[in-house]
């Protein structure tokens, strides 16, 4: 069942209507009280309305979104209370079920204070839990200005996060930042692809899905490369396998964060993502056509068998699908493995070769795997 987002509006009210008492009135006043009973009321009527245990407030361009949908602004209480989360630099709020008057009270006192959390940090106070995502966890170490434009940084790989989530807003702007970063990532190609290959360890689940597109998108391009295409068409399947998975940012939370099997209903769920994505990208201009077949397409089988988003007719997908399949196939492997390493890359690369003919263009699946153990040679 997907949250009503008048029962969010509400629940935001309370928390302002909190926010203004507590800046007014001592912490043991009677009225701080009272309007903290509210919010964990109003939190409780919110969450009756859906199958799920808690509600994740995500920061959505200037504002702030649920399930992928951008909330409004328009009022004094949704104004205060995202100038209040931005200041406190709250990215994400998850507020769980069971939350008390005293995590309430707490809660209060962290967003008045106004301490912001430090990037990557996360603070849990009762069954709320208040996180500033952020990609990676390293300073860009000091390098030769020749150094520096060899290989992206932490800095500009943090700035193409930011970006990437915020698609959730279709924001001109957004476009805009991934069409230079997708610049950036071909510009530093052979020693950016060599380093990131082996994927990194994430903090949560927006940025592993980062981390995995930007991986496909690393491999895609030199693919693309090694088959002799340049310029803007290189660019443009780039920015594609970036944002072939930005339907998953609209998944329900317990959903995108499941690292385990999915059960049935979640699967269903889950299949809709291509669909989601390829209709988020058209609402884009500043992205282009491909980057919209890529993400409706990516999923699509080489040999026209039922796959998903279903189709009344089979019909095989474009070059840039094809390359981007590839490379979240391989890459999907392995991230799912415990240990990356040359075990793990060789299972891939199996992977790969047994589904040839069949999910994966059979040219261009032997030619990925050609292209990865030159590089180990």
């Amino acid at each position: 069942m997907r949250l009503d987002h008048s029962s969010v509006d509400h629940l935001l009210a309370r928390v302002s209507h909190a926010l203004n008492s507590r800046s007014l009135y001592p912490t043991d006043h009677p009225r701080v009280s009272d309007a903290v009973s509210w919010i964990t009321r109003a939190l409780l009527q919110a969450l009756s309305q859906t199958a799920s245990e808690e509600i994740v407030l995500r920061r959505n361009g200037d504002g702030y979104g649920v399930s992928g949908q951008r909330l409004r602004e328009d009022t004094v209480y949704h104004q205060s209370v995202f100038q209040t989360l931005r200041r406190a630099g709250v990215t994400q709020l998850r507020l769980g079920r069971g939350l008390d008057a005293a995590a309430g009270l707490q809660l209060l006192e962290f967003l008045i204070a106004c301490e912001p959390l430090q990037p990557g940090e996360t603070r849990a106070i009762g069954t709320a839990l208040l996180q500033r995502m952020h990609f990676g966890s390293q300073q860009p170490e000091a390098t030769s200005d020749r150094a520096a434009t060899a290989r992206l940084d932490q800095v500009e790989i943090g700035a193409g996060f930011e970006a990437f989530l915020d698609m959730t807003s279709q924001t001109r702007n957004a476009a805009h930042q991934l069409d230079e970063f997708v610049s950036r990532i071909i510009d530093t190609l052979d020693e950016t692809a060599a380093s990131t290959w082996v994927p990194p360890a994430a903090e949560n689940a927006e940025s592993r899905l980062f981390e995995h597109s930007l991986r496909v998108a690393l491999l895609a391009l030199t693919q693309a490369r090694t088959l002799g295409i340049q310029g803007r068409v290189l660019h443009e399947i780039g920015l594609a396998a970036l944002l072939h998975d930005v339907g998953k940012l609209d998944l329900p939370q317990p959903t995108l964060e499941c690292t385990g099997r999915l059960d049935e209903s979640e699967w269903q769920i889950f299949r809709q993502h291509p669909e989601w994505g390829a209709s988020r990208l058209a609402s884009v201009e500043q992205i282009g056509q491909l980057p919209v077949v890529v993400a409706y397409e990516h999923h699509l089988r080489w040999d026209g068998e039922p796959s998903y988003p279903t189709l009344s007719k089979p019909r095989r997908p474009c070059l840039a699908s094809q390359l981007t399949a590839v490379s979240d196939t391989y890459d999907a492997v392995l991230s799912g493995e415990p240990r990356p390493g040359p075990t793990a890359h060789h299972a891939a690369l199996a992977v790969v070769e047994h589904r040839a003919g069949h999910q994966l263009d059979p040219l261009l699946a032997r030619h990925f795997v050609e292209m990865m153990r030159s590089a180990d040679a």
